[in-house]
């Protein structure tokens, strides 16, 4: 103020320490939720553009009712697991699944760092 650096309030570094860590903690939800799976033995890719691949899919193959008789799905290796639609269904379940938790929890903890009263609190709120 008039040309004198003042320390930030209590409030500030409050409001600041909850903004880094929502931060923090949403990355780490975006991590969880394209983080790789195991289904049917193996595991599998669930990173942003295989959730959209999988989702044109089976929006394709689901009112049909069968995928077709080769089709196969690629693993992390890139590897064709073959699989019906039922299982293909159950992948993106099992995606869809993950994605959800990490979800809920990032929308759990965010709601608990507003409400803490403290810094060390804010920082002790980890995903």
């Amino acid at each position: 103020v008039n040309g004198v650096l003042t320390a930030p309030t209590d409030t500030v570094l409050l409001a600041q320490a909850k903004d880094r860590q929502k931060s923090a903690l949403k990355r780490s939800r975006d991590t969880a939720v394209g983080s790789d799976v195991t289904y049917m033995g193996t595991v599998f890719q669930a990173d942003g553009t295989s959730r959209g691949i999988i989702l044109a899919e089976l929006a394709v193959y689901t009112p049909l009712g069968a995928l077709p008789e080769d089709y196969a799905w690629l693993d992390k290796n890139n590897v064709p697991v073959p699989m019906t639609l039922a299982q293909l269904q159950g992948l993106a379940q099992v995606i869809g699944t993950q994605a959800r938790a990490a979800f809920l929890n990032y929308q759990t903890k965010k709601i608990a760092v507003e409400v803490a009263e403290t810094i060390s609190a804010v920082q002790s709120i980890t995903f």
